[in-house]
């Protein structure tokens, strides 16, 4: 089960002050924290999205929220495009040193043996 840790907490309150009787009323109260865990989750992304925006939660549009989805996948583009530029020099001839053969073409095979081919 996920749970804000402020619910928990309020629960072991009550707890502690006596206002869960038993074991049951313990697990009903657990059933209702994970039932509203789909509402608890959208107010944290809508407070996240007003932090991340610079605005009060009652002036994001719809224009904001696609804005940020398209950025991400500009991001998710540039990530990429970083990881195979990365990969690319990892696997380059002059990196691909034989781990414990180092003539010629078996230590090519040596190298892809060790680190395999490159995820491109």
């Amino acid at each position: 089960m996920i749970a804000p840790k402020s619910r928990i907490e309020a629960l072991l309150d009550r707890v502690d002050a006596g206002a869960v009787a038993d074991t049951d009323a313990f697990v009903g109260e657990l059933e209702s924290i994970d039932r509203d865990y789909g509402s608890d989750e959208r107010r944290w992304a809508l407070y996240a999205l007003a932090v991340f925006l610079g605005k009060s939660e009652d002036r994001i549009t719809p224009d904001d929220i696609a804005s940020l989805v398209e950025q991400g996948a500009r991001d998710r583009a540039a990530l990429a495009a970083a990881i195979a530029q990365d990969a690319g020099r990892d696997f380059a001839p002059a990196m691909s040193v034989g781990y414990g053969i180092d003539d010629g073409e078996r230590r090519a095979e040596d190298f892809r043996a060790v680190r395999g081919e490159p995820k491109v």
